[in-house]
């Protein structure tokens, strides 16, 4: 029996750290760019580094998914799930916003999955020991 609880707390514990990469992932490309004024103004390196994230951000978001569907009773990881999608969907139809509006949907982004994300991490693994 406990080993079940440890592993169910283990995939729980993972799906929480691939929403935690996801956020981080958010927050570098929002440092990346602070800088520049314009998409056009911004250097190779920081486009490299802005796809580079993209890539490590889509991975990520696929084993969230996943960990978040096969932990569906986890209301924290689907809340986290919802949230993103949300994020995604709001930085794809982004064009019309301000840069001020995407920077600070970035910014929140970041902040409350960062946030949430290790709070709960760290309640699981007390929780487990």
């Amino acid at each position: 029996m406990e080993l079940r609880e440890t592993v169910g707390a283990r995939r729980k514990i993972r799906g929480y750290a691939a929403f935690l990469v996801c956020g981080l992932c958010a927050a570098l490309n929002l440092i990346a760019y602070l800088p520049a004024q314009t998409f056009e103004q911004a250097e190779a390196t920081e486009f490299t580094t802005t796809l580079a994230l993209i890539i490590v951000f889509l991975i990520s978001s696929v084993v969230a998914v996943i960990y978040a569907i096969k932990n569906s009773r986890e209301l924290g990881l689907i809340a986290l799930l919802l949230f993103s999608v949300a994020f995604v969907t709001l930085i794809c139809v982004s064009g019309s916003f301000s840069r001020a509006a995407r920077t600070a949907l970035q910014l929140s982004y970041a902040v409350v999955v960062l946030g949430f994300a290790s709070a709960r991490i760290l309640a699981l693994r007390r929780s487990s020991v």
